[in-house]
């Protein structure tokens, strides 16, 4: 591999502990994003079930489209779940050349 850490070779490139630990600090804040993504992915399917439920006993419009809402936010919550796991992938790949 032509790396080193705080030492630099005709034929390496430099890399400090600092961008060691930048990556390591952006590691750790993604996978709090993917927690809370996922936190939140289980709220919304959670309140689905309970609406499904509940329409059982009422069937409106106005319930039918809340039901749409929910559809649409666990989407966009799983479409920023992909997102962030391509960017963590990406992240780690990247320490395992750097560390």
């Amino acid at each position: 591999m032509y790396s080193s850490v705080d030492k630099e070779c005709e034929v390496d490139f430099s890399i400090k502990f600092e961008n060691r630990q930048k990556i390591q600090t952006c590691q750790s804040k993604l996978l709090k994003v993917l927690h809370a993504l996922d936190t939140n992915i289980g709220i919304v399917q959670g309140c689905e079930r309970r609406r499904r439920s509940l329409a059982k006993l009422s069937d409106t419009p106005e319930s039918k489209i809340a039901m749409l809402d929910l559809q649409a936010h666990l989407a966009e919550l799983k479409a920023h779940e992909a997102v962030t796991q391509r960017i963590m992938l990406r992240c780690t790949s990247t320490a395992s050349l750097v560390c």
